[in-house]
């Protein structure tokens, strides 16, 4: 997994998916790896793929407020936005001061006008 962090921190993001995957296989309850893998397969633009990522860290770990804020994220990359809303809010009632799900929920709403 933190090979796969320092290859995405260098731009290398197929092989930094590749590793954190590999990792998954091997410690497949670990919240963060499936949370990291999903911010990079959104870079690589498989929304789906990093939703059902985040999905997962959630699942393991449901006050996740980061993983709950990127699943919004994914949501309206897949043009889901009322969904997209609801996890945003949710990261918020966990860590009121999260200044990522505060501008995405703000910049999601300004949309929705």
């Amino acid at each position: 997994h933190l090979m796969g962090i320092i290859a995405a921190e260098n731009q290398n993001f197929s092989l930094a998916l590749g590793l954190m995957q590999e990792s998954l296989k091997i410690d497949p309850h670990n919240s963060a790896a499936h949370n990291n893998c999903g911010v990079v397969q959104r870079i690589l633009k498989d929304a789906k793929a990093a939703l059902a990522n985040f999905e997962e860290a959630v699942a393991l770990k449901p006050d996740y407020a980061e993983a709950l804020n990127n699943m919004g994220v994914a949501l309206r990359d897949l043009d889901r936005p009322k969904e997209a809303l609801e996890y945003f809010k949710k990261a918020l009632k966990i860590r009121p001061d999260y200044a990522d799900a505060k501008l995405n929920e703000a910049e999601l709403l300004k949309s929705l006008k």
